[in-house]
């Protein structure tokens, strides 16, 4: 009896706990960058419950090039030599991390530009790779968000859309019209594709 009267409790507060709504994030109204995270986010979601899901191709090859480059640095500074015998050491470290970092931003600002998300779908009926930008132009309320695949033949879709329609006067955002917005623009981009 001790067991039981004692596992009833928990397991009321854990299924109190599975029923609750989330919490809502309320955005500063005034912060257009805010709002834009809210909004980039909220696409995130509606499009990764479409069936497709975030390519971190990109974001992989940034960290494993910036992993190389700060072993460079370490190399440079922890080598077992003093500064005059380790000068060729200390140039060649030098000149492969600005090497290093050049390439990094190229390959950053031509594979990734403006896009904040990569998609690749799980069905094969649907567009391979898409690519996902948006733009929240200081002082405006019109977001743009577009959609645009990356094989040939390419094509792309894009929506600009009032924000105040999708936030409450309390600066919380409303999803599920925003996520029929986006819902939209993708149906736009497959029948554009032909699917």
């Amino acid at each position: 009896m001790g067991k039981n009267s004692k596992g009833a409790p928990a397991a009321a507060k854990r299924a109190a706990g599975l029923n609750k709504e989330p919490e809502l994030a309320k955005v500063n109204l005034q912060d257009g960058s805010a709002i834009k995270r809210a909004l980039d986010e909220a696409a995130t979601e509606a499009l990764t419950s479409s069936g497709y899901t975030e390519d971190h191709y990109v974001s992989n090859v940034k960290i494993a090039v910036s992993l190389l480059l700060c072993s460079l640095a370490a190399t440079a500074q922890f080598w077992p030599q003093k500064y005059p015998q380790n000068w060729l050491v200390l140039v060649v470290c030098v000149v492969l991390y600005a090497v290093g970092t050049a390439g990094l931003s190229l390959f950053t600002s031509t594979a990734e530009g403006d896009a904040f998300l990569f998609l690749t779908s799980k069905n094969l009926g649907q567009a391979g790779q898409l690519r996902v930008t948006s733009q929240l132009p200081r002082f405006t309320y019109f977001y743009k968000l577009t959609i645009a695949t990356t094989e040939a033949p390419a094509a792309s879709s894009e929506l600009s859309l009032d924000v105040t329609h999708f936030f409450t006067e309390e600066g919380i955002l409303v999803r599920p019209k925003f996520e029929t917005e986006v819902q939209y623009l993708l149906t736009s981009l497959r029948s554009k594709k032909g699917q």
